[in-house]
């Protein structure tokens, strides 16, 4: 099946990387990973960067639920429970964009699933 200019236009590819391919790419190189962070805390300190907000300086863009809901498909507000989106752009030769999703509901440890700041072994 063949796809119109339109729709191949609109085809976005993403590379999700596994633990493996982490470490493959060199995330365990620790002398490595400390220079790139010294790298990018100077870009921070040039102001060679951009985030969410009005100051560009925000850590995210956060969504939360209503205490009563219009709807009875929407989940409530609860403990825990906030979702973001962290855009941000950082310069150098970097001159890269990305964006960190976060979730965080409570409601996910009654179904055994771990709060999201953890790293299951």
């Amino acid at each position: 099946m063949s796809q119109t200019p339109e729709q191949a236009s609109t085809r976005i590819e993403f590379l999700y990387l596994s633990e493996p391919d982490m470490i493959e790419a060199g995330v365990t190189d620790i002398a490595r990973c400390i220079d790139v962070m010294d790298e990018t805390l100077v870009l921070l300190a040039d102001e060679d960067y951009r985030m969410a907000g009005q100051n560009a300086n925000s850590h995210g863009a956060m969504m939360s639920f209503p205490a009563q809901p219009r709807f009875d498909s929407m989940p409530t507000d609860g403990p825990d429970r906030r979702f973001m989106a962290m855009p941000a752009y950082l310069g150098g030769r970097f001159r890269n964009t990305g964006v960190k999703w976060y979730g965080s509901n409570a409601e996910n440890r009654k179904k055994g699933l771990p709060p999201p700041s953890t790293h299951p072994r």
